[in-house]
């Protein structure tokens, strides 16, 4: 799956990108694919490479000031802090690439690259 659009956080606290004429909603795809093997990348305006990576989808709860008391998740892809990315882009144009390893296998190497 390839999004282009601007990436919304909204008050459900949830990662969202609006296409101009569609409201895609990245968390809940990410949550259904939560313990999958994913590739996700994701591009700026510019086409620069944000993230890229494969492996296990993870989401792990936020450690603030040595509590883990807070109610706050964080998407890990093999690792990688997914995550921060999106969270610093937020409000700005991107390119959103996810392929569950489980499926697409027909296209995913086209979108990936």
């Amino acid at each position: 799956m390839k999004y282009t659009g601007k990436l919304d956080f909204n008050m459900n606290g949830e990662y969202a990108i609006y296409t101009g004429d569609k409201y895609i909603p990245i968390s809940s795809m990410l949550n259904s694919m939560l313990g999958d093997e994913v590739k996700v990348r994701i591009l700026n305006k510019n086409d620069k490479e944000l993230f890229k990576d494969q492996g296990i989808i993870l989401r792990e709860k936020l450690i603030t000031n040595g509590s883990n008391q807070s109610n706050l998740y964080t998407y890990r892809v093999n690792g990688q802090d997914l995550d921060s990315v999106l969270w610093d882009n937020v409000g700005k144009k991107i390119t959103f690439i996810l392929h569950n390893g489980n499926k697409n296998k027909a296209t995913e190497e086209e979108d990936i690259r």
